[in-house]
Order: structure tokens, then sequence, then C-alpha cells
């Protein structure tokens, strides 16, 4: 990276971290799917288990693919990509809010609260980092 692009990210995350972060937030989206729907069918509330997994593969490739295709974006066309990418991570995280709604579900409860740990991380970044992108593109 020469310094004029380097010098530009100084304050701000850059398109690779964003990246990883938004794959971590995949992968935790659908790792939660999956056990979600491990749990035991005695103790099993919410919606059907397919559309649960379907969901979650669903969320989780989304996510993985925003913040891929932020990062590849050229300097100046990454408004469209972020925007994308911060709502992703906002439905994320609202998902895994409401789904702390749902009764006994005992140790599941923790994969809830690591999507909401890491939706809440990435909406942030991902917010900031589209906000700084707009003020920099109305200056230039």
């Amino acid at each position: 990276m020469s310094e004029q692009p380097r010098a530009a990210y100084r304050g701000r995350m850059s398109p690779a971290a964003l990246a990883r972060l938004s794959f971590t937030a995949a992968a935790t989206c659908i790792a939660t799917a999956i056990i979600f729907i491990l749990a035991p069918a005695s103790g099993y509330v919410g919606p059907p288990r397919g559309l649960v997994l379907a969901a979650g593969l669903v969320g989780g490739i989304s996510l993985a693919v925003a913040g891929r295709w932020q990062q590849i974006a050229a300097e100046g066309a990454r408004s469209l990509p972020l925007a994308t990418l911060t709502t992703l991570a906002g439905v994320y995280l609202l998902t895994n809010v409401g789904s702390l709604s749902f009764t006994n579900l005992g140790a599941w409860r923790i994969s809830f609260i690591v999507g909401i740990v890491a939706g809440a991380g990435l909406f942030a970044a991902a917010a900031r980092a589209l906000l700084k992108d707009q003020r920099s593109t109305q200056r230039a």
C-alpha cells in the first residue's frame, strides 16, 4: 500500500480489518444456527429448525460477502458495500437480541450473547467506516 492510501486509513478501521470482523460475525452467525438446531427436542422453543438453519446460513454468508465486497471496492466506491454491511450487521444484532426472548434456552443463550457482541462490534465498525467514507467523499 502506498503512503497516501495508508495515511487515508489512519484513525479508522482498514477495509481488511473490517472484512475480518465480518468473517468473524459470519462464522458466529452460522455456528449459532447450527448450535440452536442441535438443542434437544424437549427443550426446543422457536421457529422450525430448518428455517433457523437456512436463516443462519444465508445471514452468515451475506455478512461474509458484504465484508469482502467492501474490502475489494475501489476507493470512493465503498458507500454501497458499507451501507449493505451496516444493514446486515444491524439485522444480525437485532435477531440475536430478539432470540433471547425465547424461553428454555439454557446454555444455548450464550450463543446469542456472543452474536450480540459480534453483531454490535461489526455494526459499530461498519457504520463508522460508512460515515467516514461519506465525509471523505464529500470533501473530494
